[in-house]
């Protein structure tokens, strides 16, 4: 769940905030009960009208910090990271009035941050670490209803 907020500066552009919370339960080769992901971004969009719509589209940057709980055979495993988020934002606008539009808006986040990697030893001294080059390490594509006045 989340929200985009922001103000008009002008017919073109408006100044955007984005606040994203994610919790997903999976199933994978080592059991993850949860895991929860939190992201902040800072996303203009540049407003364009197309014939009927009105489209807008412009980049996002933030940050994000997320948590996942492991069961590892007999052992429950937490692991938090953090890291940056950089993407795009597009939608297109139906005008229901001269001051609203409703619409869609797609999004699309790539996250950047270190791996996280559990070594062998870690039952033996509880240490978790990071490892590897700063990669990406998810990708979310969003679809969004929205409301713009």
């Amino acid at each position: 769940m989340g929200g985009l907020f922001g103000i008009r500066a002008s017919d073109r552009l408006s100044l955007n905030a984005e606040v994203t919370l994610d919790r997903s339960n999976l199933d994978g080769s080592i059991p993850i009960r949860q895991q929860w992901f939190f992201r902040t971004s800072l996303s203009p969009l540049i407003h364009l009208p197309a014939g009927a719509f009105a489209t807008a589209i412009g980049p996002r940057v933030g940050l994000y910090s997320g948590r996942s709980d492991y069961a590892v055979g007999t052992a429950n495993v937490e692991l938090r990271d953090s890291g940056f988020s950089t993407g795009i934002n597009a939608g297109a606008f139906l005008p229901m009035s001269a001051q609203a539009a409703i619409g869609l808006l797609l999004s699309f986040d790539v996250m950047w941050g270190r791996r996280t990697c559990i070594p062998s030893r870690t039952f033996q001294n509880g240490a978790i670490q990071q490892c590897g080059p700063t990669t990406d390490i998810g990708k979310v594509l969003g679809l969004a209803a929205g409301l713009l006045f």
